[in-house]
């Protein structure tokens, strides 16, 4: 079975100033000229939390400001949860948006580091979940294990600032998704909806996660060369994502 995308992450960090974070509200129309389905603002410490989200054409978006960093997290939606988890269908236009929110709210922001991190993910059998995670990653791990995890960051400097590197961070993980759904029923009675127990399943996974990011850099700033180091890690991610772990190379 495939690797399924089930996330595209942008993430913009900027320097915290005490008290103040970016307002999600704000973010999400300067990227979508539209209000969002739903807002919340937290009042956490040391400055408030605030999330936008909704629906952008076939996907699912949220947007999370905090002290220091904006997060741009792009999913998938379904109208038949039976089918299992929501994926991303359209892999290389989900991926070409996250680059172009996260060029937009970088300059916004003034970030000094930016990163986009994928996270797929394969179905497999449940008695053979080492087997498939060694054939994925590349390397052995007992039959009996449990929990397993791989990662490593090949990091490599920026075509376009060579003086700044990149970090590919690549992790492989034993997991378990689970849908958990419940039916309300259609003739309520006065005291409520009927709601039918929950129903849950458990699907075992191999998780594969890419964080590809700029390393912070004394004499380097990412924002005169944005618009080239945000295309530099959405090609480096988009030639593993359609190859596979083949791709990954020094």
């Amino acid at each position: 079975m495939p690797w399924r995308v089930d996330s595209i992450q942008a993430v913009a960090f900027n320097a915290p100033t005490t008290g103040q974070s970016p307002d999600a509200l704000a973010v999400w129309q300067q990227l979508f000229q539209a209000g969002p389905d739903m807002f919340n603002r937290g009042q956490g410490a040391p400055a408030p939390v605030s999330t936008a989200s909704g629906s952008i054409g076939s996907t699912q978006v949220t947007v999370t400001c905090q002290l220091g960093r904006v997060d741009i997290a792009i999913s998938g939606s379904t109208d038949n949860p039976s089918e299992g988890p929501p994926a991303i269908s359209d892999r290389e236009s989900a991926l070409a948006s996250a680059s172009e929110y996260l060029r937009l709210v970088a300059t916004e922001c003034s970030a000094f580091r930016v990163a986009l991190v994928v996270g797929l993910s394969e179905q497999v059998d449940a008695n053979e979940v080492p087997q498939h995670l060694a054939a994925a990653a590349g390397v052995a791990f007992p039959a009996s294990s449990a929990d397993c995890i791989y990662q490593f960051n090949l990091k490599r400097p920026f075509k376009s600032i060579p003086e700044m590197q990149m970090n590919r961070i690549t992790t492989w993980a034993s997991g378990i998704q689970q849908m958990i759904s419940i039916t309300v029923g259609q003739n309520s009675p006065p005291s409520g909806p009927a709601i039918s127990p929950l129903a849950v399943r458990s699907i075992p996974i191999i998780n594969w996660k890419l964080d590809f990011n700029s390393a912070s850099a004394p004499n380097a700033s990412v924002l005169p060369n944005i618009d080239a180091v945000v295309a530099e890690l959405a090609s480096e991610m988009l030639s593993i994502v359609q190859n596979g772990r083949e791709a990954i190379n020094g």
